[in-house]
């Protein structure tokens, strides 16, 4: 799917458009996130109040499919799923307490939870990623190396924690394509998340180019 773009990218134009790429579309990494989401339920123990029964908290393909395509960033996602369960957040156990924690009702105990999810679902993730056993799609790396020779700037830009991005380049873009990124940003660096055109858009001003005149590359319908 990302041949037709090298052909398109190889003639520049002026003022020397941004290519602007997803992690998303350097590997699949939708499949691992919800892999690593799942563990990590499965690690605290999440259950949702009256369906303790039903076992931790799982997403399905099919339902991550439609989340990931709705809602952009980690704990917005959890956020949004567990904020709209009619039941409430999902009571969990945290490693080391003999008692479980109820499902929060306060506003910072729901966060205190959300964050300590996606902290341990980060690390999760980059553990998966730096198994090595993940390859780029293909065609990515001759898309970015196409459009470097052809004299574009060539950047990546995530909703995912900037911890998780970097395992993502570091593991499959290798040192010298990661040091040639003309710009990098992760959700750590912007205050609204996709489907908000923030992250591009700040990209775009960090290089002084229009945002007319840059090309994003994405894999989900909010990018």
């Amino acid at each position: 799917a990302l041949s037709p773009s090298v052909s398109l990218l190889t003639k520049p134009r002026p003022p020397f458009p941004l290519v602007s790429l997803h992690p998303g579309v350097i590997l699949e990494s939708e499949g691992l996130h919800r892999l690593a989401y799942n563990a990590t339920f499965a690690h605290f123990d999440l259950r949702f109040p009256g369906q303790e029964s039903k076992g931790p908290v799982e997403w399905s393909e099919p339902f991550y499919d439609d989340l990931q395509n709705k809602v952009g960033g980690g704990k917005p996602k959890m956020h949004h799923v567990f904020g709209n369960n009619a039941s409430g957040y999902p009571s969990f156990s945290l490693p080391g307490e003999k008692q479980r924690r109820p499902s929060p009702n306060a506003k910072d105990d729901k966060d205190f939870l959300v964050d300590t999810l996606q902290a341990w679902k980060s690390k999760k993730y980059e553990a998966m990623i730096a198994g090595g056993e993940v390859p780029p799609r293909p065609g990515v790396l001759r898309l970015m190396d196409s459009a470097k020779e052809s004299g574009l700037k060539v950047g990546v830009c995530s909703a995912a924690t900037k911890s998780s991005v970097v395992a993502v380049l570091d593991a499959l873009l290798g040192p010298a394509r990661v040091g040639g990124l003309d710009v990098f940003l992760a959700g750590d660096d912007v205050k609204s998340k996709k489907p908000n055109p923030e992250i591009y858009e700040t990209a775009a001003k960090r290089l002084g180019i229009p945002p007319e005149s840059c090309c994003v590359v994405e894999d989900s319908s909010i990018g």
